[in-house]
């Protein structure tokens, strides 16, 4: 909505005055949502899957509404729309445009075999079922330019949390790390970002038992 626009310029252009760049994520609910959050109408996904959250609403936290599969030509109405968010958020003065391709949103779904079960041009394989997130950003980059879209994933969820080098362990059949839940929303770096790497945790350790025969 063009008023949108207008109140986006304010945030744009104090971010400018302080010589900062501001990118605007764009995101789709998709299952995640409620029909009082649109209209009435029922939350969409790439296939019907079972579901159960709860979603916050014009009368507080609700269970999500039941979903349903998107046709395909619907598709094609939904990366457009995507496309028209991009130019609002260029008019709104962003320096660019990230798509929320994470957490359960739709362009996810899309992603993971287990809530795309769809048979058509954009399920099966997995160069199909990331269609829709290439179209999304194509159609980004048709406003932006390919410099100015990003895209956010999130590989489910918690071990590269604790593990840093997660693809490296899974290859050489290392020992994994405990990932320590309670400090995922709260705290400061310690028991979230402050992990070494297998290699380097195991450098660390062998210095300090140096350290301690020596002492």
């Amino acid at each position: 909505m063009d008023q949108h626009v207008e109140a986006w310029k304010n945030i744009t252009d104090a971010v400018h005055a302080k010589g900062a760049h501001i990118f605007m994520q764009i995101a789709h609910d998709g299952r995640q949502s409620h029909v009082d959050l649109s209209r009435g109408n029922a939350p969409v996904a790439p296939s019907v899957v079972p579901y159960e959250t709860t979603v916050f609403t014009r009368n507080g936290w609700v269970p999500n509404s039941p979903h349903r599969a998107l046709e395909i030509d619907e598709i094609r109405a939904i990366v457009e729309s995507f496309r028209r968010a991009a130019e609002r958020a260029k008019a709104a003065g962003f320096d660019g445009v990230e798509l929320h391709n994470a957490n359960g949103y739709l362009a996810d779904t899309f992603l993971q075999d287990g809530t795309n079960k769809r048979t058509d041009a954009y399920g099966g394989t997995i160069e199909k079922r990331a269609r829709f997130s290439l179209e999304l950003v194509d159609a980004f980059a048709s406003v932006w330019g390919a410099d100015r879209v990003g895209v956010r994933v999130s590989p489910s969820g918690r071990w590269f949390s604790s593990n840093p080098d997660l693809p490296e362990r899974l290859r050489r059949n290392l020992p994994l790390t405990p990932y320590q839940r309670d400090a995922f929303w709260a705290g400061d770096e310690r028991a979230y970002t402050d992990f070494s790497a297998y290699d380097a945790a195991r450098s660390d350790a062998a210095a300090e038992a140096s350290t301690d025969e020596t002492t």
